[in-house]
C-alpha cells in the first residue's frame, strides 16, 4: 500500500466514522501467541463494489502494530500489547470518499487471537451519511480532483456533470432533456454530487481556468454510489509556483510532456497492427506497428479518453490519467467486429442517438450535407468513401492540393477513413466546406473539406 498523502492526514481525523461488523471467526489455538501479547487477522471486504479489499492497510489505534491485506483481503498482525484498542482501515478509496472506517475498542487479552471482518461501507450507507437521509434513494457521484504531476489535491476546481435523461409522455412522444450540474472542490479537493438519477450514463470533468481534463464517460445502473478521481493538468506557470520544494516536484514541472505506450491485441491475445490510436482531445494520435505497439509523447497530462479503432473490428474506448512523471503503459483489447441486423429498427432510439450528437439540429441549419440513416441505407459502398460519392468534391487547400479533414465520433482522425473503418459502421455522415463547418469540426491548419462521420457504436444504434 502507498503510504498516506501527508495532505491527507488532517482530512482523515474530521471525516466520516462507520461503523463495522466484528466476527468471532473459529481460530486455532496454535495461532495464539505464548508471549502475553495478542494476533489480530481476518479479512477485509469492499461492500461498495463488491469482492475483497486488497492491498489495504490496517492499523492497530494506540500502538505501532500495522499490516497490509493480501490478494485474497486476509490479513494478520502479531505481538498486539494486550489491552483496549480500536482498528483503523487504510485505502485509496476511502481517501477519495473522505470516509474514515475505525472499529469500537476491541479486547485483546494476552495470548489471544482477535479475528475481524471489517471494510468499506455500502453505497447506501455512504450516501446516507454524506447526502441526507432524503437523497438515499437516489444515485451519487463522489470523488477527488488532484494534480496529474503533483497528486496535489486541487481546491476550487469545477467539477461538471453532464448527461440526458429520456421522458415518455402522450403528448410528446420520447424526448431527451439534458442536464448539467456543477460544484467546486472543497478545502481537501472532493467534490460530491448527490440526488442523481437511479440510472445513469453520463459525462464528467473538471476545470480550471485555462486547465481542463477530457469529458471522461462515467455510468452507473444497480450501484447507489461510484467513486470518480480526476486529474487536472496545470500550466507551467502555476505548476511552477504551487511547488514548494522537492526534486520530484521539480522534475516533474520540468518534464516536456507526458507520454502513453501500450498494446492492442484481439480477442484471443494476439497483437493488432495498424490499428488507429487517438486521444480524445485531438493532441495525439498514432498507429500500431507490426506487434501492436503504440507511442505517443508531448501529450498534456491529465485524465483523458483513448479511443482505438481497427477496420474489422469494435472500437475500444478507455480512460487513462496521464502524467509527466512517467510514461504510462495500457493493454487495450479489440473485440471482432459482427454486423448485427435487428428484427424491428427503432425509428424513436435512433433519432434521439442523432439528436444527442447535435446532427439533427445541425441538419436544421442547411449549411452541410447530410447523410441520415435512411440515406446511407439507400446507397450501396464497398468502402466509406464510397458514401461520399456525387457530394461536393474536396476543395483546394492552403498548399493547393484537394483535402478532406474527417471527424469520427467527435475526435479529428488523420489518414485514410477505408482503413479503420467499414460501411457497415457508419450511422450517419455530415459534409461542410471549411467555411460553413460549425466550430467544433473546424481546425485552424487547413482549409479542407470537412466530413463528419458518426458510428453506430458511438450512437448506440447497431
Amino acid at each position: 500500500m502507498e503510504t498516506p498523502r501527508p495532505w491527507l492526514t488532517g482530512v482523515l481525523l474530521k471525516a466520516l466514522c462507520v461503523s463495522l461488523l466484528v466476527v468471532a471467526l473459529p481460530v486455532a489455538a496454535q495461532d495464539a501467541q505464548q508471549d502475553g501479547q495478542a494476533v489480530l487477522h481476518g479479512i477485509a471486504v469492499d461492500s461498495l463494489r463488491g469482492g475483497v479489499l486488497r492491498a489495504a492497510g490496517l492499523r492497530v489505534i494506540g500502538t505501532a502494530r500495522m499490516g497490509i491485506t493480501d490478494s485474497l483481503g486476509r490479513f494478520r498482525i502479531d505481538s498486539v500489547p494486550a489491552g483496549s484498542h480500536s482498528v483503523e482501515l487504510f485505502h485509496e478509496l476511502l481517501d477519495t470518499l473522505g470516509v474514515r472506517v475505525r472499529t469500537e475498542p476491541l479486547v485483546f487479552g494476552a495470548d489471544s487471537v482477535v479475528s475481524l471482518v471489517l471494510g468499506i461501507p455500502s453505497g447506501l450507507t455512504i450516501v446516507r451519511a454524506k447526502c441526507g437521509s432524503s437523497a438515499a434513494d437516489q444515485g451519487a457521484i463522489m470523488g477527488m480532483v488532484l494534480s496529474a504531476d503533483t497528486d496535489d489535491a486541487l481546491v476550487g476546481v469545477n467539477v461538471r456533470l453532464s448527461w440526458r435523461e429520456i421522458s415518455v409522455g402522450r403528448e410528446f412522444g420520447i424526448r431527451e432533456v439534458p442536464h448539467q450540474n456543477v460544484v467546486l472542490t472543497d478545502a481537501a479537493g472532493r467534490y460530491q454530487f448527490c440526488g442523481l438519477p437511479n440510472e445513469l450514463t453520463a459525462d464528467i470533468s473538471a476545470v480550471r481556468g485555462g486547465d481542463s481534463t477530457g469529458s471522461i464517460p462515467v455510468g452507473y445502473d444497480a450501484a447507489t454510489l461510484i467513486a470518480v478521481s480526476l486529474f487536472l493538468p496545470t500550466s507551467d506557470s502555476a505548476q511552477v509556483a504551487a511547488v514548494a520544494s522537492g526534486a520530484a516536484a521539480s522534475a516533474a514541472a520540468a518534464a516536456p510532456g507526458a507520454s502513453l505506450r501500450g498494446l492492442v491485441v484481439d480477442s484471443a491475445g494476439l497483437p493488432v497492427a495498424g490499428a488507429h490510436v487517438r486521444l480524445g482531445s485531438g493532441a495525439g494520435a498514432a498507429i500500431t506497428d507490426s506487434t501492436g505497439r503504440f507511442a505517443l509523447s508531448g501529450l498534456v497530462s491529465g485524465s483523458q479518453t483513448v479511443m482505438v479503432r481497427r477496420l474489422g473490428y469494435l472500437p475500444a474506448q478507455l480512460v487513462v490519467h496521464l502524467t509527466r512523471r512517467a510514461p504510462r503503459e495500457v493493454v487495450v483489447r479489440l473485440d471482432t467486429y459482427v454486423p448485427v441486423l435487428e428484427a424491428v429498427f427503432v425509428e424513436a432510439r435512433r433519432n434521439l442517438a442523432l439528436e444527442r450528437v447535435g446532427f439533427t439540429a445541425r441538419q436544421r441549419s442547411g449549411l452541410g450535407r447530410y447523410l441520415s440513416p435512411i440515406d446511407l441505407a439507400k446507397r450501396y459502398a464497398f468502402n466509406v468513401s464510397d458514401f461520399l460519392r456525387h457530394l461536393p468534391p474536396p476543395r483546394a487547400g492552403a498548399f493547393g492540393r484537394a483535402c478532406t479533414s474527417y471527424w469520427v465520433d467527435g475526435m479529428r482522425w488523420r489518414g485514410n477513413v477505408d482503413e479503420f473503418m467499414s460501411p457497415d459502421e457508419v450511422a450517419a455522415i455530415e459534409v461542410y466546406s471549411q467555411a460553413f463547418a460549425p466550430a467544433e469540426f473546424r481546425d485552424n491548419f487547413d482549409n479542407c473539406r470537412v466530413v463528419v462521420i458518426w458510428s453506430k457504436w458511438k450512437l448506440g444504434i447497431r
